[in-house]
């Protein structure tokens, strides 16, 4: 909405002759009707939110072996915790037992942090606005493709500049960083020594965030190409990924671009605006921002 005063006769000043200062002769008012453009905005943003669980539960789907090896291991310990207590208490060693059952419940509490984990990253929820550490953000994403890292026999390690802090979608902002990280690992392919890194720091104002992989580079002349829809080099692959992926991030108020990591491999870069910092789609969560300091590892998988 908009207002625009409007004045007599127009000498030098603005004023007709002998007008009194300040004086208002009339104002036209023009206003803009914003509730279809609203509409369609969030319509967007619900088909975006459709589309990214959709990939979210593919990607369940492939990784589905590996987190059930995960799974399987806390399993298999509980069993022999279990038997072991069984033994010790039938030898009257009660307090050899009691460790055993303590063991058992720490197994116990692991399997329900890794399911706990995927049906987080699975869940099909509104999108929700708020403030994401990424150094939490990077151990997540970590935590899920460690399974995959060691069954490839690749290592997974990430550097996150302490104190930085993005505003957003937390679930859709791991799904683009578990996407990027799970192309590097499938990138690597048979034969082929090396790993993922991550990193995360600021520049120019912003977060910034990198996944760079030893593997055969882009296969590509025009880095844009690969975010087309439905172009894939995977046999079977949707082709959806980094298409999403860069959706997600653009709707954070971000880029996502790819380019030949130094020394061969590929790099996929992306920025996002900094809580706080008014730059990004959503409003500004005021949480505070710690100073920069020397890189923090995060957890890694090898």
């Amino acid at each position: 909405f908009s207002a625009l005063r409007l004045r007599g006769p127009a000498g030098v000043d603005g004023r007709a002759p002998g007008e009194a200062a300040g004086r208002v002769e009339s104002i036209l008012a023009v206003g803009v009707d914003l509730t279809e453009r609203r509409r369609r905005e969030e319509e967007e943003r619900r088909r975006l939110a459709e589309a990214a669980h959709v990939y979210r539960l593919c990607a369940m789907g492939e990784m589905a072996t590996q987190i059930a090896h995960e799974l399987n291991q806390p399993l298999a310990a509980m069993a022999g915790f279990a038997e072991a207590g069984l033994r010790l208490l039938r030898a009257g060693r009660t307090e050899a037992a009691a460790e055993a059952l303590e063991a058992i419940g720490g197994e116990a509490a692991r399997a329900g942090e890794i399911i706990r984990r995927i049906r987080r990253f699975a869940r099909k929820a509104e999108t929700q606005r708020e403030p994401v550490p990424l150094d939490g953000l990077v151990a997540e994403v970590l935590a899920l493709v460690r399974a995959e890292a060691r069954w490839r026999g690749a290592s997974v390690a990430a550097s996150v500049e302490p104190g930085l802090v993005v505003e957003g979608d937390r679930v859709l902002l791991e799904q683009v960083l578990l996407n990027l990280v799970r192309n590097g690992l499938e990138a690597l392919g048979e034969g082929r020594t090396g790993g993922v890194r991550v990193s995360a720091g600021r520049r120019e104002g912003r977060a910034e965030l990198r996944v760079e992989d030893d593997g055969p580079g882009l296969g590509v002349e025009d880095p844009e190409r690969l975010f087309e829809p439905f172009r894939s080099s995977k046999p079977g692959g949707l082709g959806l990924g980094l298409a999403i992926s860069r959706s997600i991030v653009e709707a954070h108020g971000g880029r996502l671009e790819a380019a030949p990591a130094p020394g061969g491999g590929a790099c996929f870069r992306f920025t996002l605006p900094l809580a706080g910092s008014g730059a990004g789609t959503g409003t500004g969560s005021g949480a505070a921002e710690a100073d920069g300091g020397a890189a923090r590892p995060a957890e890694g998988a090898g």
